[in-house]
């Protein structure tokens, strides 16, 4: 089957500021330390992130323990691995439960969190993907 390519510039209700992000950086640039598609913008942004060295190990043995009890596979006990290590970053990103458009929206979120940190880890920054869900609905009511 032939997939179809839709800008988001042509997805009703995209906001203009996500749009500009997109298509038109220098329109935003003095909100962003750099446009999404340049291997510098995440080489800029990593050297200037804190350290959590003092919380890694404790982070690390949570998301261990949690995967292993849901019964994750290899590569992510090897993602793990790597953010055990010092001077490695996540790609952190989550998504609420939702019906609709949303378990489509979750899945493609999820799988570009992990593209991206493979991508820079190639590149010689080390990075695992975190993905989160938010299954508590607080607003329900």
């Amino acid at each position: 089957m032939p997939g179809t390519i839709v800008p988001y510039d042509r997805v009703p209700h995209s906001s203009a500021l996500f749009v500009d992000y997109l298509y038109h950086f220098d329109r935003v640039s003095s909100f962003y330390e750099g446009p999404p598609y340049e291997l510098s913008s995440y080489k800029t942004v990593a050297a200037q992130l804190p350290s959590f060295e003092s919380k890694r190990e404790r982070v690390c043995a949570i998301l261990a323990r949690q995967n292993k009890a849901f019964g994750c596979g290899e590569a992510t006990f090897e993602n793990l691995q790597r953010l055990s290590q010092t001077g490695s970053y996540a790609v952190v990103t989550g998504q609420q439960v939702g019906l609709f458009g949303g378990p489509a929206f979750t899945i493609f979120k999820a799988l570009t969190t992990v593209r991206l940190a493979r991508y820079l880890t190639e590149q010689g920054i080390p990075v695992a993907p975190v993905f989160w869900l938010a299954t508590e609905d607080h607003d329900l009511a």
